[in-house]
């Protein structure tokens, strides 16, 4: 941008490994507007018969967290939550009570081009194990899972062999290639 342009100038202030800024650029003609505020809301139903759908009689569960990791949100007494802002986001989740299982994915996909309003409901039923004081899990941390030095087949073994000992879950904190996902 030339000299005494109007623009907005950013630097980056990292360093590189001589003490100096990596990158500094201009944008021109910057167009700043504010977005009109969104809103999603729904409900996390008791989902007695498992169906995935609120069924007439099926009560709301209250005090359930609902997120769009931005903001987090209570469902009220009849199950009821809703989240307004600018920026929804890509997806909307709950945070499933230890009392309850899902009968529905926890989180949702979000358009990202939403103009009006949007719903997005969640299904929950009681947990059979709900009264069960311990839990059981197993942390598998740095495992390398799906490079070509790790097994699949022995991982996968691996993982039969814990979830027969009966986990509640099992959390993986690990680089995981997409070869292995698919």
């Amino acid at each position: 941008m030339p000299a005494g342009s109007e623009g907005i100038r950013i630097t980056f202030r990292d360093l590189n490994r001589y003490g100096q800024k990596k990158t500094c650029f201009w944008l021109d003609d910057v167009f700043l507007m504010r977005l009109p505020d969104l809103e999603l809301g729904g409900v996390v139903f008791e989902d007695t018969n498992r169906n995935g759908l609120r069924d007439a009689g099926e009560r709301g569960v209250s005090n359930v967290a609902v997120s769009n990791d931005r903001k987090i949100v209570f469902t009220n007494k009849d199950g009821e939550y809703s989240l307004q802002s600018a920026w929804i986001g890509k997806y909307v989740f709950i945070t499933v009570p230890r009392t309850h299982e899902s009968t529905t994915n926890f989180y949702k996909l979000l358009p990202i081009d939403a103009t009006k309003a949007l719903t997005a409901d969640f299904g929950l039923a009681p947990y059979s194990n709900a009264a069960k004081d311990d839990v059981a899990f197993v942390l598998i941390t740095d495992a390398h899972i799906g490079r070509p030095t790790v097994p699949q087949d022995g991982v996968l073994e691996d993982m039969k062999e814990l979830n027969a000992l009966g986990m509640d879950f099992i959390v993986a904190s690990s680089a995981i290639t997409p070869s292995f996902i698919s």
